[in-house]
């Protein structure tokens, strides 16, 4: 019997030993290479784009967004947004920005930021019909 417990314990190390595999590192190295190349081709794609905007509604009713410059024209804009929706992505030229979002029976809200070129504004309206406290980014 000890003998047979002792046999059955080697087989399962044995078992385990040759289950197992090994890859030569050569291969990580080259995958954290090429994520590190795509990366850097990511931020020289954006030479000289417009910054963008798009809103994403998470209240409870319909919004809309109006992006203005500060002559008052109107760059783009989102009407009609439904709950659990997330516009498009809005292009417009550089400069102040005005970005207006309104609703039926909350508050009209009012940002301005300076938008220059590669930058983009991810905007939320956050379950209590509120906008968040997102700011632009640089790309």
């Amino acid at each position: 019997m000890k003998n047979l417990l002792r046999g059955v314990i080697c087989v399962m190390l044995c078992s385990t030993l040759y289950n197992c595999s090994s890859e030569p590192l050569e291969e990580f190295d080259s995958a954290i290479v090429l994520e590190d190349q795509n990366s850097s081709e990511d931020l020289a794609a954006c030479v000289g784009n417009n910054p963008e905007a798009r809103i994403t509604n998470n209240g409870t009713e319909a919004i809309d967004l109006d992006i203005f410059d500060m002559n008052g024209n109107l760059l783009g804009f989102v009407h009609n947004l439904a709950p659990g929706d997330t516009s498009i992505w809005i292009s417009f030229p550089t400069g102040e920005t005005l970005f207006a979002v309104s609703r039926d029976s909350f508050e009209d809200e009012k940002v301005i930021y300076t938008m220059n070129t590669c930058m983009i504004f991810d905007m939320e309206v956050e379950s209590t019909n509120t906008l968040s406290s997102a700011t632009p980014q640089s790309i």
